[in-house]
């Protein structure tokens, strides 16, 4: 099971616990119990708003935080 770097974490954090701090549990759970599809999906919907919101520059190409997190958004699905 692939891991998040420490950097990676933080900013799942911070993310997560803006937008939807009851899923904040989800994150405690990353590679220590397999989550499920849902909560995969829900992670990803909640770094996809991010990403809309944040993450793109004026032309909408990804920035370096969007590239962040569209890292992080791929590597859920390996969860």
């Amino acid at each position: 099971m692939a891991s998040f770097s420490a950097d990676e974490l933080r900013l799942l954090q911070d993310i997560v616990g803006r937008r939807d701090p009851a899923a904040e549990y989800l994150i405690k759970s990353l590679g220590k119990t397999p989550l499920t599809v849902d909560q995969r999906e829900r992670l990803r919907e909640i770094l996809a708003a991010e990403f809309v919101d944040t993450g793109l520059e004026a032309d909408d190409e990804p920035n370096e935080r969007g590239r962040r997190i569209d890292e992080i958004i791929g590597r859920l699905g390996r969860f």
